[in-house]
């Protein structure tokens, strides 16, 4: 079904939940208006979407072919500017940025956006946040993936947002 237009009567559900789909639409606009239109009285919303700090990282290779993803500023001492890394914000955008991945071998496009365009979107929408959650990794997630863990310690890989009408 398209999940810009749902096919269902307004008010028909209190739960509308959605994992890890968000990101790969350009504007969130119809969506939002959609789950709000079949969510009954404070009916909820609850998804998870990539997070932006994540796909705001700038993905460079160093002559060694490392791989580097950064997001900050170094300071160049002689001139005393700054290198830039990354671009969270994407003003020159809009606030949203088209970017590709490849997921098990298939080119796909998502879209990052920074957590206010998020929030902006979702005020505009008529619905209300009731909590963003960061998650942070498992006990278990450190005995299994070390390295993974450590870095989801640091900063998150996604968000989950619970919303209401």
């Amino acid at each position: 079904m398209d999940i810009e237009k749902l096919d269902f009567p307004d008010e028909s559900f209190d739960l509308v939940y959605s994992s890890l789909v968000l990101h790969y639409l350009s504007s969130w606009t119809k969506v939002l208006g959609e789950v709000r239109r079949v969510l009954k009285p404070s009916g909820k919303f609850i998804f998870s979407d990539g997070h932006p700090i994540e796909s705001a990282l700038e993905k460079r290779y160093d002559d060694s072919k490392i791989k580097k993803e950064l997001l900050g500023r170094i300071l160049m001492p002689a001139t005393g500017t700054y290198e830039l890394y990354g671009d969270y914000l994407v003003a020159a955008e809009g606030g949203v940025k088209k970017m590709k991945a490849h997921i098990a071998g298939n080119e796909v496009y998502f879209f990052h956006r920074p957590i206010s365009k998020i929030v902006n979107d979702i005020a505009n929408s008529g619905l209300i946040i009731e909590k963003m959650v960061e998650p942070l990794p498992t006990e278990g997630m450190k005995e299994k993936h070390q390295k993974h863990y450590d870095q989801l310690m640091k900063y998150p890989d996604f968000m989950i947002w619970v919303l209401r009408k």
